[in-house]
């Protein structure tokens, strides 16, 4: 591997850069592109700073060191990002198959369990909901947020980059025309409670094109900007916080699968309205698993 001949920092920065770049071809969007670069370059800059040569020995002491620091999701991630590098270089012949292969079979971090989702029950979600003053711009703002996420089982950042451009009516149903993760193309029926509080946002905000959700001045003045993905989660954990509630954007997104099978939904049609490739995705969403050992402890007889 070239990273092996380095003779100066700037040629390490050069490295460091090219290997980010190499496994950033291999991101299917954006996002992850964008978190290839970032993690791949990490590997390979650790390895110039400790004088390690790019290889199992050292992926695997890199993964229990950031296992140290980082959940099991968070290390396998910078793990995948490597893994793009590898089979990039490998293409471009700047390294052997068989460190290739012994690179590759470097195990991911295993989870212990599943995590618990959180989601909100009707009442919870309208007190929430109704806390959100619609006397104020940063009350509608905020309560069309709610909405697009429980409503509609939205992602953070599909709230953040939805554009007015995206909601049509088809049939007579508006829907949503989402392009999600992995650059999945799918349409959202919207409820009509979400119509009526984005209708209000809208409205009130004057908004004819582009971003639907928009940062508020200190003032309560819409500003033309769109809000970041960032912006919106902080938003949401504000309004949970306010409410004495854990709450964070995918919790909405669960509260809406949840809701969606607790009214008699199927998982297939959940799985398609939230665009899960897998069924098992839906199921950890809307909680089956934990209503089943649920009735399994109530089967106790101690």
């Amino acid at each position: 591997m070239s990273v092996l001949s380095i003779q100066t920092t700037e040629q390490a920065k050069q490295i460091i850069n090219q290997m980010g770049r190499m496994a950033a071809q291999q991101g299917e969007d954006e996002k992850t592109k964008a978190a290839y670069q970032k993690y791949a370059s990490r590997y390979i800059d650790w390895c110039v700073r400790s004088n390690y040569a790019p290889g199992r020995e050292s992926l695997i002491r890199w993964r229990d060191l950031l296992a140290e620091k980082f959940s099991p999701s968070t290390v396998n991630v910078h793990l995948s990002a490597v893994r793009a590098m590898l089979n990039e270089l490998l293409t471009a012949d700047q390294i052997d198959e068989r460190t290739h292969k012994q690179m590759l079979q470097v195990k991911n971090i295993s989870r212990k369990g599943q995590r618990v989702g959180n989601w909100l029950e009707p009442d919870d979600f309208k007190g929430l909901i109704d806390q959100q003053p619609r006397d104020t711009m940063r009350g509608l703002r905020d309560r069309a947020i709610l909405a697009l996420g429980a409503y509609c089982g939205l992602r953070r950042e599909e709230i953040a980059n939805l554009e007015i451009e995206h909601i049509r009516i088809i049939g007579g149903q508006p829907v949503i025309e989402i392009d999600g993760k992995g650059n999945k193309i799918r349409t959202v029926p919207v409820h009509k409670k979400a119509m009526s509080v984005l209708g209000e946002w809208v409205r009130a905000a004057g908004i004819k094109d582009g971003h639907v959700i928009r940062r508020i001045n200190k003032g309560d003045n819409v500003q033309g900007e769109g809000m970041s993905v960032t912006a919106v989660w902080q938003n949401v954990k504000r309004m949970g916080e306010a409410a004495e509630i854990e709450l964070a954007p995918h919790d909405l997104r669960r509260t809406c699968a949840r809701n969606m099978h607790d009214g008699g939904a199927d998982i297939s049609g959940i799985q398609v309205f939230l665009g899960h490739s897998k069924p098992q995705t839906t199921q950890g969403y809307i909680g089956l698993q934990v209503d089943d050992a649920t009735a399994a402890m109530k089967r106790m007889t101690l």
